[in-house]
């Protein structure tokens, strides 16, 4: 878990689909996210506000330490959480848009490495830079 609000910029990673991008913190967080556009509203902006910025959050329940890496020369980014009791692993990627599909889509793949790890996703979107709540249907 995170002990300062913010974290540093080594603990940060660049994933994006050639229209837009998000960066992923290395305990789980999405921090900053502009989605359909780099230059559209952030939906994640929690990197230039804590409380109200908004992110989304899948990392494990128990205390836990983290690494990530992208996969060989790709843009999907592999973080591993280990926690006492267990081992995962979290993928995530912005998938390049496909004829006439909107950017954007972002994907999250957990994967069970050895033991037991429960999750938690917390997901908090917080639209145009957190000036507006987000609506869920």
């Amino acid at each position: 878990m995170r002990e300062a609000p913010y974290p540093p910029l080594a603990d940060l990673a660049l994933i994006g689909d050639c229209k837009t991008a998000a960066l992923v913190a290395r305990d789980g967080s999405i921090e900053w996210a502009c989605v359909p556009r780099f230059d559209g509203d952030a939906v994640f902006a929690r990197l230039l506000d804590d409380a109200r910025g908004g992110s989304w959050l899948l990392a494990p329940v128990e205390p836990y330490a983290s690494t990530f890496a992208y996969v060989g020369r790709s843009a999907v980014l592999e973080t591993e959480h280990r926690t006492a009791g267990g081992a995962v692993r979290v993928r995530d990627v912005l998938v390049p848009p496909l004829d006439g599909d909107p950017p954007g889509l972002l994907v999250r793949v957990a994967e069970g490495l050895a033991g037991s790890v429960e999750l938690a996703s917390v997901l908090d979107p917080r639209p145009r830079f957190g000036l507006v709540d987000a609506v869920f249907e």
